[in-house]
């Protein structure tokens, strides 16, 4: 497994989001996100919406990593997910990973340019530290 706070479409996202200073995050679930994947995959890739909205979850997922709360989480991913959405992502989280895994692994070969996939290669594994979320 690989660590979310490693995941170069991650970087990308949060330094578009930093760049524009944009705490309110209104356009992350298409533009953002789409500039992302074209950074890391290359410019002739095509997005597919399935992936897209599971790439929403797993933002879900790093955000609990980085907040002690749901409620935290919640105000940043409500534009996609209810709190009751959040909830179930969070219980799926090992399935999610490995459905993100398996994507990035058909994709490597396929589609990230050179540098892209030798640093995916490189990361290191998930921590799987369950940490207790408050609602």
């Amino acid at each position: 497994m690989f660590s979310l706070f490693y995941d170069p479409i991650i970087n990308y996202y949060e330094d578009m989001i930093k760049y524009t200073q944009d705490e309110d995050l209104p356009e992350f679930s298409e533009i953002y996100l789409r500039v992302a994947f074209l950074k890391v995959f290359g410019k002739d890739y095509a997005i597919k919406p399935d992936v897209l909205q599971l790439y929403r979850k797993l933002l879900v997922l790093y955000y609990c990593q980085q907040y002690p709360s749901i409620s935290n989480v919640f105000p940043i991913m409500e534009r996609c997910f209810s709190l009751n959405n959040i909830t179930n992502i969070i219980a799926q989280e090992s399935d999610l990973k490995d459905q993100w895994e398996k994507f990035m692994q058909s994709e490597i070969s396929n589609n990230m340019n050179e540098k892209t996939q030798k640093w995916f290669k490189s990361i290191s594994q998930f921590d799987n530290t369950n940490k207790k979320r408050k609602i």
